[in-house]
């Protein structure tokens, strides 16, 4: 492969690496937290090593190694060798990560992997991981030719967008309890531009558009997204947008946010609703989760029971969610 040099760029590996690379004399060790030279590794968006004004753009390969050690942890250094060379003999998927490790040396003056046989990050290497705002994991960087880091790879990025989704309908939630409905409609329409699918966010921005007084631009989102839930999935909305939907139709016109709030807004509308009433319960559910554990829930229908999971749901990171309605039976690839 042909090497090429960028300025404060890692790129491909060099064609003859020395057999055992090392770091210059000043660099043996990671720097101190803080320091000039203290480095932050970012992953969401492109890749990138920065340190005060200085920024690097990471290579694909070395993308990888540091992001890999830092969402799953140490890993053996052939493990890693094999997963980012993996039509490689042996050999020289060995050296191809010693080209890596040490060219990362070389543009940092650090050493920001630690280990022998195994691979970790050095403590020192602070880790963005990204926030409710960030871009994509590793964007930019494709891993066709390393078929199962690009399985693990697109599972976090899955897992990314999930857990940004439900910041996201979080703070929307947030701002609807403080009365913001404008910055609850920014979020609700940022989730929708995201995953158009997605039915907690229509819901938000249904409930933000009437709290600000447009009656008939929230039932326009209502009937958009029924459209869109029939037409692209086959399935209806949920009980919980069709109770909001009637809420909304049966108000009186201008209710919302621009008129007299404290009186007329239905109570219906100010979500999230508190549950009350289900403290036991809801420890029950928690505790099992704590413990891995499996409870069973029952109870006639309409008492609050998918309202109470999606309570103990939220409580627990990155929690998945399955659910099923009467009719899925009918539907393809539907849950049973």
């Amino acid at each position: 492969m042909r090497s090429q040099r960028t300025a404060d760029c890692i790129i491909a590996p060099m064609s003859s690496p020395p057999t055992e690379p090392s770091p210059p004399p000043h660099s043996t060790s990671s720097p101190s937290p803080g320091g000039p030279e203290a480095w932050r590794l970012e992953l969401h968006g492109p890749p990138r090593l920065v340190a005060g004004a200085r920024s690097i753009a990471l290579e694909r390969k070395a993308a990888g190694l540091l992001a890999w050690l830092a969402l799953r942890g140490p890993a053996l250094r052939i493990r890693m060798a094999e997963l980012l060379w993996p039509a490689a003999p042996a050999e020289g998927a060995r050296n191809n990560l010693r080209q890596v490790l040490f060219k990362l040396r070389r543009a940092t003056g650090a050493t920001l992997v630690d280990g022998q046989e195994a691979l970790q990050l050095a403590s020192a290497l602070a880790v963005h991981a990204g926030d409710t705002a960030a871009g994509e994991l590793l964007e930019g960087c494709t891993f066709d030719d390393c078929p199962a880091y690009a399985e693990w790879l697109t599972e976090a990025r899955a897992a990314h967008r999930r857990q940004r989704a439900e910041s996201r309908l979080k703070a929307a939630d947030a701002a609807l309890a403080a009365g913001d409905a404008a910055r609850a409609e920014a979020l609700a329409r940022g989730l929708v531009a995201d995953d158009e699918l997605a039915e907690p966010a229509h819901l938000r921005l249904v409930q933000a558009l009437y709290l600000q007084g447009d009656r008939a631009a929230a039932l326009a989102a209502a009937a958009r997204c029924d459209s869109l839930l029939r037409e692209r999935l086959g399935v209806e909305p949920s009980p919980e947008l069709r109770a909001l939907v009637a809420t909304v139709q049966q108000s009186v016109p201008g209710a919302g946010a621009m008129a007299s709030p404290a009186a007329r807004v239905p109570v219906a509308l100010l979500r999230p609703p508190r549950l009350v009433g289900r403290g036991r319960e809801l420890a029950l559910l928690n505790a099992a989760a704590r413990e891995g554990r499996v409870l069973l829930l029952s109870g006639e229908a309409g008492l609050g029971k998918s309202r109470l999971l999606a309570e103990a749901a939220g409580a627990q990171a990155m929690t998945p969610v399955f659910c099923a309605r009467p009719g899925d039976a009918a539907v393809p690839n539907a849950p049973r």
